[in-house]
């Protein structure tokens, strides 16, 4: 009988797990957690598996070439953030005699990879302008038709200036998304009723020395 509860609460914490829905997981990845950084390469683009919804990276001119593999087919918004640092000297930036700049495009393609140069498809320009004693940000979206099915190639270059560009992409859509409930079998309810039942006997035969009579 003793096993039989021992089954009853293996089978009981199985369903139970197996009954939870998980959350979504999502993580940042960041320039320092891939070795050697991320690809400046259009041949060899740095690949972003599931689960991750947010790149931080950064570029002085090169660009940034990045290959999202597991995003899901179907319509959906990526979020670029580009920002500068703010300008050096409180004088200079009052009167705007110094500042920070910084300015080009990112270019996408969806299906194939670059072929070429890291300076082919679709182009989204992004310029900044920095006379203040604050960082600068301009945010560009890049919306995915109803059609995309991916992967999307993606190059991030500064083309002028001379601030160093920080970026942080977010790809909301690219979180794993989270398993359906598993419902319980038919039949397992009655079944663990009957095994609790049979438990409780059990200890209580145990309990007061009695036998337990079936009529």
């Amino acid at each position: 009988m003793q096993g039989g509860f021992g089954i009853w609460g293996a089978f009981c914490g199985g369903a139970v797990a197996l009954a939870i829905s998980l959350p979504a997981q999502a993580s940042t990845l960041n320039a320092s957690d891939v070795p050697g950084g991320f690809s400046t390469s259009f041949l060899a683009p740095t690949v972003i598996g599931a689960g991750v919804t947010l790149v931080n990276a950064s570029t002085t001119g090169a660009p940034v070439v990045l290959e999202f593999n597991a995003l899901p087919a179907g319509a959906q918004t990526l979020s670029f953030s580009f920002s500068i640092p703010a300008s050096i000297g409180v004088l200079g930036a009052s009167n705007g005699w110094t500042y920070a700049n910084a300015g080009g495009s990112l270019y996408y393609k969806t299906g194939t990879p670059f072929l070429y140069s890291a300076y082919e498809g679709t182009q989204l320009s992004y310029a900044m302008n920095n006379t203040s004693l604050a960082s600068f940000t301009d945010t560009v979206t890049l919306a995915l038709g109803a059609t995309f099915a991916g992967p999307l190639y993606i190059s991030l270059p500064a083309s002028w200036g001379s601030a160093p560009v920080s970026l942080a992409l977010a790809t909301p859509s690219n979180a794993i998304a989270a398993p359906a409930p598993v419902p319980l079998p038919p039949g397992a309810a009655m079944l663990g009723s009957v095994l609790v039942a049979l438990g409780l006997a059990a200890a209580r035969r145990r309990k007061y020395g009695k036998g337990l009579v079936f009529s």
